[in-house]
């Protein structure tokens, strides 16, 4: 049905790579079907991998709001000159009328950046009309992020519209509490993880101190150890002991893999206020006051049932 909706805009790399995938995912898929299997087959779970990918380049291939949406409610000029700005959006990410801004830039309308370099972002003061960044600022530290608000401040024309998603530590913390650890495991195709559940929490937040995380650090922090700081310390100080210990010269090894930040609504209306915005909303999946982000084939759509949305108007 995803075909139906939206303009003629269509993404033919992604549509190719799709059926690269298709035909590859049909090959061992043919394999795995004449032996016998079970879904807990390693094989069977990359079919379903691949499966996912596929679906993920269909829907990102097109749009669901036709383009005369965005010159209804924006100038052209800001439409030819992609005045739209997408961080963190990753090497597939691709729209007509946005440009991204990656540590692994992957298009011509795709600009070099990396939030622990805590530079100016590479926009004109003042000429974004939007600046999106979903599932991205937990992967660099408080000084990092305070830079980026500063700077996407800067950035937008009066009126312009910074829209924040990260995950929500909140729902983290309360999953970590009741013991529901399939919280930590959202993505489709993932296992449900085993635990132990304080190791899940902690690779949430803090992964370098986590036991799962696959990236060699320093220091890793037992269960006891993490029961027992949050009933010494506040909420907030709790979490923030843990991500000072998150190294960021490791992350820049790793080009930010790991999540070294929390955020809820609270922090992040926090932060964007002490930046400059004076009109700081916690919103909602898909319910932006500005249309062309509803278009959910783009927007909102990384673990919506784990996430928290805050939009902020300059």
């Amino acid at each position: 049905m995803w075909w139906y909706y939206g303009g003629e805009y269509f993404h033919e790399a992604k549509i190719n790579k799709a059926f690269q995938y298709a035909q590859e995912t049909g090959i061992k898929a043919g394999q795995v079907i004449k032996r016998d299997f079970s879904v807990n087959d390693p094989d069977v779970q990359d079919v379903l991998n691949d499966l996912g990918v596929i679906n993920f380049c269909l829907l990102n291939s097109k749009m669901i709001l036709n383009a005369e949406v965005y010159s209804r409610y924006h100038p052209q000029e800001s439409l030819n000159k992609r005045l739209f700005f997408n961080l963190g959006a990753g090497p597939i990410w691709i729209h007509p009328f946005w440009t991204t801004l990656d540590i692994r830039p992957a298009s011509a309308f795709s600009l070099d950046y990396d939030l622990l370099d805590q530079i100016p972002l590479p926009i004109e003061t003042e000429s974004a009309e939007i600046i999106y960044s979903s599932h991205t600022l937990e992967h660099v530290d408080d000084a990092s992020t305070i830079n980026f608000l500063l700077q996407a401040h800067r950035s937008l024309k009066p009126g312009g519209c910074l829209r924040l998603v990260t995950p929500d530590v909140d729902l983290m913390y309360a999953a970590y509490r009741k013991g529901f650890i399939e919280h930590f495991s959202y993505l489709i195709g993932d296992h449900v993880k085993t635990g132990p559940i304080g190791q899940c929490f902690l690779h949430e937040f803090a992964a370098h101190l986590s036991s799962l995380c696959q990236v060699e650090t320093p220091h890793r922090m037992k269960d006891h150890e993490l029961a027992n700081l949050f009933n010494r310390l506040d909420y907030e100080d709790a979490l923030n002991h843990c991500t000072a210990q998150c190294s960021m010269d490791i992350q820049r090894k790793v080009k930010g893999v790991p999540h070294v930040n929390w955020f809820n609504a609270k922090k992040l209306v926090r932060m964007a206020e002490e930046a400059g915005f004076e009109q700081v909303e916690v919103s909602a999946c898909g319910q932006s006051k500005f249309p062309v982000l509803r278009d959910f084939l783009f927007f909102d759509n990384t673990t919506p049932g784990t996430s928290v949305y805050v939009e902020a108007i300059k």
